[in-house]
C-alpha cells in the first residue's frame, strides 16, 4: 500500500535593506578584490615585452601580467546603491566595450551597467605591463528623471556631466587627434533599480529628454587634453543612438546606432555630427564598427557582417562562430573573439574557425570592442570580464577549421535533409516534422538564442550533439519557442549556456535517452540551468542522464504543472550546480527509477524546490518509485516549499545524507 505524507516547509522571505549615502567623497577607501575563480592557462608570462619574446617562435594566446580590473573595484559596502543587481562584474560583462590607445598601449572601461550596474567611473590597463588601475570614482547618484511610459523616478548621476543609464557596446572610442575618448550614450535609465513612484528624496529632478548624448573623457592624470582638465568629463553633443557604435577611418570619426552612422569631427568647441553625410548601418542589434584597408565593417553580436567602402555595401550571412561579438583586423584577416579559446577567422570572404589552447578559458561572450589589433606588434590584445586579465593573441595561418560552403540553414529552408558536415552557424526550424541531425556539427548560433531554434510544429529533433561552446547570453542548445509539441531524442548537450531552454507556451516537452551536463555562463554565475522548461503543459524526461551545471545553475528546472521523470539519472559530480530538480510551479509530478547525487560544491542546501515562486499552485502532489537519492552537503535538505506538497510513496526509495520525506 502506497504512504502518503503531507509536507508544509514554509520558506519565510528575507528581505534585506541597503543605506548607503550618496556622498561620493566617501568612496576612497582601498578596492576589495571581488571573489571569482580563475582558471590559469598552462602557459602564462610577465609583461607584454615576455610575450613578444615567446611570439618571436611561437603563435597562440599568450598572458601578459598578472592583474586584474576585479582588484581595483570597490566593494558592495562602499558602493551601497550603485551597486545595483549584479555589481561590478557589470563594468566589463554587461554589454560594454572598452576605448582603445592602440599607440599608447592603454585600454579604457566604463561602468554602466544599466540596470546590473549603476557606476560610471572609469579604469585604465596599461597593455605593456597588464595592470590596471581605477582612474575615478563613481559618481553618486545625486539626480532623479520621470520615466512616464513606467510612471516612475528614478535615481541617476549628474546627467550634465556624466553618462547616465545604458549599456557602453561599442559606444567607446579614443580619439588620437585629442587624447581623449567620446562616450555615446542612449541616455537609457528606465531599470535602474532605485526608483519609486514618488519623488525621491533628496535628489534633483531632471527632464528625461536631456538625458544621453555623447561625452568626452579626460583620461589624463597630468595633462589638460582638449580644453578638458586631467580626469574630468563634458557633454559634446546632445544626440542620442541606442546601440551605440563609433570607429576610425583614418582620422575620420564614424558613429551612430545600430541603424545609422554618421561623420562626426571633435574640436575644442564640441562634437560636431554632421547629419548630412550619413548612411545606413543595416547591422541592426548589438554590435560593432571596425575598418580593414579603408573599409568600414558593421558586425553583429547574431554573426552578420557588412562591408562599405563608401560606394557598396557587400552582405556575408554566415556569420562567425562561437557567438563572437568582437571583430579586429589586420590588413589580410579579420579575427572575431567570444573571449575564450575559440577565434573565428573571416579571409577572402569566407570565415573558419580557429580553437587555440592554453588561452583564456573564463571568458565572456560580450567582449565588443574590448579585443583590437595593434600594428606595431601584428598581435591581438583584449580582455572580457573583470577576472580576466589582459591576454595577447598572435595569428598564425593553419589548423582552421572549415565549414560547409552552404548554411545548415539552407537546407532546413528548402525542405532537404542537412548532410553531415561542419556549419558555422545554427538552424531555426519553423515547419512541422522530423529533423535528422546525425553528425551534423553547429559551431553557431539561430538568431542568437540558440544552436537549435523552434518555431511552430509539432517538431521532433533526433540525434542533435551540440558539444562546442556557443557563447550568447541567454542562449541555449535547443531553444524553444512559440512550439507546443517538441521531441528531443538522442541528445548531446554539453558547454552551452543552457542545454534546453523553453518558452511559455503550453503544450509539451519531451527529452528521450540523451545527455545534458557540463553547461555553464559565460564567466561568472548566472541563472542559466541544463534544463529549464517554461510554463508548458507537461515535460518528460526519459532514459537519460543529466549531469551537473557549472556556475550556480539547476541540473533540471520546470514550470510545466504535470513533470514526468522515467529511468533518468541525475549526478551533479564536483560542480557549482544548484537544485537537482527545481519545479517553482508545483503541479503533479513524477519520478522513477532513477539515482540523484548533490555536488558537494552545490551552492545550494536543497536537494528539490516544489512551488516557490510566482505563479505556484496551492498543492503538489510528488509519487517517488524506486528513486535513490544521495546528498554530499552538510546540512543538506530534501526539499524547500512555499505551499502543501503531498508525498506518494510507491516503494524502493532510498535517502543518504538526507531525512526522507515520508
Amino acid at each position: 500500500m502506497k504512504n502518503i505524507l503531507y509536507a508544509f516547509l514554509l520558506v519565510p522571505l528575507v528581505v534585506v535593506v541597503v543605506v548607503a549615502t550618496t556622498d561620493n567623497t566617501q568612496l576612497t577607501a582601498d578596492p576589495d578584490p571581488v571573489p571569482e575563480t580563475v582558471l590559469q592557462p598552462t602557459w602564462t608570462n610577465g609583461a607584454l615585452a615576455d610575450c613578444l619574446e615567446y611570439f618571436e617562435t611561437n603563435a597562440g594566446w599568450c598572458k601578459v601580467g598578472t592583474d586584474n580590473l576585479a582588484n581595483h573595484t570597490l566593494s558592495r559596502d562602499e558602493l551601497g546603491e550603485i551597486w545595483g543587481w549584479a555589481g561590478t562584474k557589470s563594468i566589463m560583462g554587461a554589454w560594454n566595450g572598452a576605448a582603445v590607445d592602440v599607440a599608447g598601449m592603454k585600454m579604457y572601461f566604463h561602468g554602466l551597467g544599466h540596470t546590473d550596474y549603476m557606476g560610471a567611473e572609469v579604469y585604465e590597463a596599461d597593455l605593456q605591463t597588464g595592470g590596471f588601475k581605477r582612474l575615478t570614482n563613481p559618481p553618486a547618484l545625486t539626480h532623479q528623471v520621470f520615466y512616464p511610459p513606467h510612471g516612475k523616478y528614478y535615481a541617476i548621476p549628474d546627467p550634465s556631466k556624466y553618462p547616465a543609464g545604458g549599456h557602453v557596446y561599442d559606444g567607446a572610442l579614443f580619439v588620437p587627434a585629442t587624447g581623449t575618448i567620446l562616450y555615446i550614450n542612449s541616455g537609457r535609465t528606465s531599470g535602474y533599480p532605485i526608483s519609486s513612484k514618488n519623488q525621491l528624496p533628496n535628489r534633483t529632478l531632471t527632464d528625461y529628454e536631456s538625458l544621453g548624448g555623447t561625452f568626452e573623457f579626460n583620461p589624463s592624470e597630468t595633462e589638460t587634453r582638449n580644453t578638458l582638465a586631467p580626469l574630468t568629463w563634458r557633454k559634446v553633443a546632445n544626440e542620442k543612438f541606442g546601440d551605440p557604435r563609433s570607429t576610425l577611418v583614418g582620422d575620420q570619426i564614424i558613429l551612430g546606432s545600430s541603424r545609422s552612422l554618421h561623420n562626426a569631427k571633435l574640436t575644442e568647441e564640441g562634437l560636431d555630427i554632421d547629419a548630412t553625410a550619413s548612411y545606413s548601418n543595416p547591422s541592426a542589434g548589438a554590435g560593432i564598427l571596425t575598418t580593414q584597408l579603408g573599409k568600414l565593417i558593421s558586425y553583429t553580436v547574431a554573426g552578420y557582417l557588412w562591408e562599405w567602402d563608401g560606394k557598396e555595401r557587400n552582405l556575408h550571412i554566415q556569420g562567425a562562430p562561437a557567438g563572437a561579438s568582437s571583430l579586429a583586423c589586420t590588413d589580410s584577416e579579420c579575427v572575431a573573439w567570444s573571449g575564450g579559446e575559440e577565434l573565428g577567422i573571416y579571409k577572402d570572404g569566407e570565415w573558419t574557425l580557429k580553437i587555440v589552447e592554453n588561452g583564456p578559458t573564463n571568458g565572456a561572450g560580450r567582449v565588443y570592442s574590448k579585443f583590437e589589433y595593434f600594428p606595431q606588434y601584428d598581435i591581438f590584445m583584449g580582455s572580457s570580464t573583470i577576472s580576466q586579465g589582459i591576454w595577447a593573441y598572435k595569428y598564425e595561418e593553419g589548423g582552421e577549421i572549415v565549414f560547409a560552403r552552404k548554411s545548415a540553414q539552407s537546407f532546413i529552408k528548402s525542405g532537404k535533409q542537412v548532410p553531415a558536415d561542419i556549419y558555422s552557424g545554427g538552424v531555426h526550424l519553423m515547419a512541422s516534422g522530423v529533423y535528422e541531425l546525425k553528425d551534423v556539427a553547429l559551431r553557431g548560433g539561430a538568431k542568437g538564442k540558440g544552436k537549435i531554434l523552434t518555431n511552430g510544429g509539432p517538431i521532433t529533433i533526433n540525434d542533435a550533439v551540440l558539444v562546442e561552446r556557443y557563447k550568447h547570453s541567454g542562449s541555449a542548445g535547443i531553444r524553444i519557442q512559440s512550439t507546443p509539441d517538441v521531441t528531443i531524442v538522442r541528445a548531446d548537450i554539453r558547454h552551452q549556456e543552457n542545454g534546453v531552454l523553453s518558452g511559455n507556451d503550453g503544450g509539451i516537452v519531451r527529452i528521450v535517452d540523451s545527455v545534458i551536463e557540463d553547461n555553464y555562463t559565460a564567466g561568472e554565475f548566472g541563472q542559466s540551468h541544463n534544463i529549464y522548461i517554461g510554463m508548458t503543459d507537461e515535460f518528460q524526461l526519459t532514459g537519460s542522464f543529466i549531469g551537473g551545471y557549472r556556475n550556480g545553475g539547476h541540473s533540471v528546472k520546470s514550470r510545466a504543472l504535470k513533470n514526468v521523470i522515467v529511468n533518468t539519472d541525475v549526478d551533479q559530480g564536483d560542480s557549482n550546480a544548484s537544485r537537482i530538480f527545481d519545479f517553482p510551479r508545483g503541479g503533479e509530478i513524477t519520478i522513477e527509477n532513477g539515482t540523484f547525487t548533490q555536488s558537494i560544491n552545490s551552492d545550494n542546501l536543497d536537494l528539490m524546490a516544489i512551488a516557490v515562486e510566482r505563479g505556484r499552485v496551492a498543492e503538489s502532489t510528488v509519487t517517488l518509485t524506486n528513486t535513490h537519492w544521495i546528498a554530499t552537503r552538510e546540512k543538506a535538505r530534501f526539499l524547500t516549499t512555499k505551499e502543501n506538497v503531498v508525498f506518494i510513496d510507491g516503494g524502493g526509495n532510498t535517502f543518504v545524507g538526507v531525512e526522507s520525506p515520508f
